[in-house]
């Protein structure tokens, strides 16, 4: 995991739960780690590895803290020990919020999943558990806006509007696509003088978190119709409350 994956999983956790969730399990009870679910759709340039966060809560005592030892992807593909970390946040009532972050390098014919396998000591089977549904593309990296545009994830603490950068040589926008039939654009207002665009979105609330990948349709000015992409933008992950990590609790 490069540094920059960990600095990004880390601040995913410098949370702040200021109220209690809901009242703690028996005694002995054993309790399942419960996900987040996260609908992602991700575009990324060819050969650049993509940091992914699995948002989770789970008793203080839970195994996922100290015994898990790989993640289970589709298709036979693993993320073995060294490759993945388990970072634990704040919590109340027993639980605390965690995340399972580790690197995926999105490839041209896709990959996909719902649920990931959780790896553990001296078990048998992978245990399998939801996280929402993830998608993962490489498109070339001239693609994309500029040529570091994947290099850095965007992040928005909620779904609102925000500013995005547009190529300078944008004469006017034709459309801005956010690539995800959970998030909207539903107001877009270009601005040549500064080269970003404003937009606000609409999210669907049948998930907590959101990822998405915008296109840009747009004509240069020099008349041409040009398309561009921008880096992936996180929805959610910041600012994580008593209430998201009740939501995520009760699933």
């Amino acid at each position: 995991m490069t540094a920059r994956t960990r600095a990004a999983a880390a601040t995913l956790l410098l949370l702040t739960i200021t109220a209690a969730t809901s009242c703690a399990p028996a005694q002995g009870e054993p309790v399942a780690p419960s996900f987040a679910l996260t609908s992602a759709e991700v575009v990324y340039p060819t050969g650049q590895a993509y940091p992914v966060n699995l948002i989770f809560a789970a008793a203080k005592d839970d195994p996922i803290w100290t015994d898990l030892t790989g993640i289970d992807l589709p298709g036979g593909a693993a993320v073995g020990p060294g490759d993945f970390e388990v970072i634990r946040g704040e919590g109340s009532d027993g639980f605390d919020l965690g995340n399972v972050a580790f690197n995926i390098i999105p490839t041209a014919d896709g990959i996909a999943f719902e649920t990931v396998g959780l790896i553990y000591a001296d078990t048998k089977d992978p245990i399998r558990v939801d996280v929402g549904s993830w998608a993962f593309m490489a498109v070339a990296a001239d693609q994309f806006a500029t040529r570091d545009a994947g290099a850095e994830v965007v992040a928005m603490s909620g779904c609102t509007s925000a500013d995005f950068p547009v190529p300078a040589s944008t004469a006017s926008l034709e459309s801005f696509s956010t690539g995800s039939s959970d998030v909207q654009a539903d107001e877009v207002q270009l601005h040549p003088e500064s080269a970003s665009v404003t937009v606000a979105l609409s999210c669907s609330d049948d998930v907590d978190f959101h990822i998405f990948s915008p296109t840009l349709e747009y004509t240069d000015r020099e008349g041409a119709a040009r398309s561009t992409r921008l880096a992936p933008v996180t929805i959610g992950f910041q600012d994580i409350d008593a209430a998201d990590l009740r939501k995520i609790r009760e699933r």
